[in-house]
């Protein structure tokens, strides 16, 4: 669980990647089978499968338009 207020930058990222993933069916298949293939693998620390996530996350967000 993340609480942010209301106007925090991470606030806006997610919603930025959740409303880039209703949009783009390609983005959302990409992003879908990325978390299979992970999922596949044993982690010592579920933050290394947060971190893994990560480029394709950020390929998905710069299709969204986000910049940091």
């Amino acid at each position: 669980m993340h609480c942010y207020p209301p106007d925090h930058v991470d606030v806006r990222r997610y919603l930025a990647f959740r409303d880039r993933l209703r949009a783009s069916e390609s983005d959302r298949d990409l992003y879908a089978a990325t978390k299979r293939e992970l999922a596949q693998r044993e982690w010592r620390d579920i933050n290394y499968y947060a971190e893994a996530k990560g480029p394709v996350i950020g390929q998905i967000l710069t299709r969204a338009g986000w910049r940091n």
